[in-house]
């Protein structure tokens, strides 16, 4: 199994800059693609993956990672392991903040500000307020699925009959 990106690749995600999305105009948002002749920058808020064969399960799938094997989808992908804060195993961090394990981490629970309830904070989006993990994964599946199912048509063109 692959375990974790290539040398440099954690560091640019992690260095990128903060702009205004030429979508959405969320400010302060860290940027995924620098503008371009092709369009304007783009902000981790709207940016979706590539689309590609994932090296272990060979199904086309988002990006997650690049490794030396090639591009890895999320559900294939591990990342390293590290020492747990509260539970002491070796574990992939879910937390790198509090160096916690994903059994040992527990979400802080809010209001959201996108539904009608509280839940698990999955993201806080400015001058709006925090969004629960289920309003997030609604959102970013209904834009998921179109790219998947274009990626699918286009490697299996005979299933759309």
């Amino acid at each position: 199994m692959p375990r974790g990106p290539k040398d440099g690749c954690l560091r640019r995600i992690i260095d990128r800059k903060k702009g205004t999305c030429g979508l959405c105009a969320q400010p302060n948002i860290r940027i995924a693609i620098e503008r371009s002749r092709h369009g304007p920058a783009v902000g981790i808020c709207c940016y979706i993956r590539p689309i590609e064969e994932c090296a272990v399960c060979k199904t086309p799938q988002e990006v997650h990672a690049r490794t030396s094997i090639g591009p890895v989808c999320a559900n294939c992908y591990e990342s390293p392991a590290k020492q747990c804060a509260k539970c002491g195993h070796l574990r992939p961090w879910h937390s790198k903040k509090d160096k916690l394990c994903r059994k040992c981490y527990k979400p802080p629970e809010e209001q959201c500000a996108f539904g009608n309830h509280s839940g698990p904070v999955k993201e806080r989006v400015p001058g709006v307020g925090p969004k629960c993990k289920s309003c997030y994964e609604s959102e970013r599946w209904q834009r998921r699925k179109v790219k998947l199912q274009q990626a699918r048509l286009a490697t299996h063109p005979q299933s759309s009959s």
